[in-house]
């Protein structure tokens, strides 16, 4: 259901290069989000691919945009897979110093099932210490 709402398209500019964007289309919304991911891809074999990139979202308000820089490594090949990653959050203020951390799982049990997991692990600390939902709220209303 998100692709109606959140479309995004995406292309390879060579072997190693992918640049996505998008814009939200939330019918009555007063702004939408504007989304850009570009992703270089060094390392890309038959059983390892790594990875860096970002992901930035501004609106329509003009308040300035947040959003995360990663690197991802994936081991594996197409009946299961394994992913991890770090990402560090920023606005347009400040740059979190302490990274979420990523462990993906991905097992194919049949030609047209898969079983994804992907799960985002907060840096350990007290409730509070990574709060990225208010600043990315405030800045994506327009408050």
């Amino acid at each position: 259901m998100y692709e109606i709402f959140f479309p995004m398209v995406a292309f390879g500019a060579g072997e190693h290069i992918t640049l996505a964007g998008g814009m939200s289309m939330i019918p009555g919304a007063t702004g939408q989000l504007v989304y850009l991911a570009p992703k270089f891809t060094p390392i890309s074999r038959e059983n390892l691919s790594v990875s860096a990139g970002l992901l930035y979202i501004s609106s329509t308000f003009g308040n300035g945009g947040v959003g995360v820089i990663y690197g991802v490594a994936t081991v594996g090949g197409q009946k299961a897979a394994a992913s991890f990653g770090l990402g560090w959050g920023f606005d347009d203020d400040q740059t979190s110093d302490r990274p979420v951390a990523l462990a993906g799982l991905e097992l194919r049990l049949s030609n047209s099932v898969k079983f994804i997991s992907e799960n985002w692990i907060p840096p350990a600390g007290k409730p509070g210490d990574l709060d990225v939902r208010r600043p990315v709220l405030r800045r994506l209303s327009g408050g």
